[in-house]
């Protein structure tokens, strides 16, 4: 692979943040989905399907490149996770559990936007800018529709 096809290691690990953050929120969507009212439920999984093909699609750029991806997510979600396992508990999974979810998709779109400025001049820069408006596209729908 030609030096200047290879992002630097700092874009690289940008892309990485994006996967981490994408896996933090499916965690938290896993429980959302599994226990939260009809309409609320309905948002996780879009969600949910979206985060999915966000860390496939940039785990095969990162394999593109030669690094193998972190697919763990981070420490991050644990307290979200438990809150919404607590509200699980009793039956209260509701608007209060995806408030928290969306304010950790804040995140996930600063990852994007972080990942952009060092992936300027890439080819796949576009398919990230496409997964960025993608999630910024489904949040605004769903908080809208609430």
């Amino acid at each position: 692979m030609d030096v200047d096809t290879i992002p630097s290691h700092e874009a690289l690990i940008k892309l990485q943040t994006i996967v981490t953050r994408s896996r933090d929120a499916l965690s938290g969507y896993s429980i959302i989905v599994d226990e939260a009212e009809p309409e609320i439920r309905a948002v996780a999984q879009s969600l949910r399907g979206l985060h999915e093909n966000h860390v496939a699609e940039l785990s095969g750029m990162l394999r593109g490149f030669g690094v193998t991806p972190d697919l763990n997510g981070s420490l991050m979600p644990t307290v979200n996770d438990t809150m919404i396992s607590l509200q699980a508990l009793v039956g209260d999974v509701d608007a209060d559990a995806l408030e928290r979810m969306y304010e950790s998709e804040v995140e996930v779109l600063k990852s994007f936007d972080e990942a952009l400025e060092e992936m300027m001049g890439f080819p796949q820069c576009h398919a990230i800018c496409a997964m960025r408006h993608d999630l910024a596209q489904l949040l605004k729908h769903s908080k809208g529709s609430e």
